[in-house]
């Protein structure tokens, strides 16, 4: 509900001076200048004047309007939009909490994974198994060897042997130092 704020003043020319009194024109000119020097006889002059207490009334019930319609914006339109959005950000904080609270526990699920799967002894326990498997696979190329009908399969199985058999060297050295637990660490 928006109200229309009421004009004061539609336009300049409804400014004006107050006219003068007869009274005053009557005066000698040494009491008219007394009275003109002395400001506050002019203002009790002009307290007294109908037009100036009709301008006033005026002024007071457009005053008193004013704040009428103002308190009614204020209350009805701009605190309930504040309480409403007030709402919304507190639901939005709420939310945001909540999803920091989840990101929290998954980087902690996170970190335990990566502790567990790669943590040295886990690590070095894979490491034995992948030379296990290296070195029965290259045994069963050497089986494989007896069981060859051309020299073309033989020479195929013997490089693959050999592939075989240069990883799992390779793997178990690889072992070998890292058990030695170097000053470099990790290799």
């Amino acid at each position: 509900m928006t109200t229309k704020i009421p004009d004061l003043l539609s336009n300049l020319t409804d400014v004006s001076a107050f006219p003068l009194h007869k009274q005053l024109e009557l005066l000698p000119t040494n009491d008219f200048k007394e009275f003109i020097e002395n400001p506050e006889l002019i203002e009790s002059y002009i307290h007294q004047l109908t037009k100036y207490k009709e301008k006033v009334e005026k002024v007071q019930s457009t005053l008193s309007t004013l704040k009428i319609i103002l308190n009614e914006e204020i209350h009805q339109n701009l605190i309930t939009k504040y309480q409403q959005l007030t709402k919304k950000i507190n639901s939005q904080i709420s939310t945001i909490r909540q999803i920091y609270q989840e990101f929290q526990n998954l980087e902690t699920v996170q970190y335990q994974l990566f502790s567990s799967n790669f943590n040295q002894d886990f690590l070095k326990y894979k490491m034995k198994k992948l030379i296990e498997k290296t070195n029965i696979e290259s045994n069963e190329f050497g089986k494989k060897l007896s069981k060859a009908t051309n020299e073309n399969e033989f020479n195929n199985i013997i490089n693959q042997y050999k592939d075989t058999r240069a990883k799992y060297h390779f793997r178990q050295e690889k072992l070998n130092r890292w058990e030695e637990e170097r000053v470099s660490g990790f290799i």
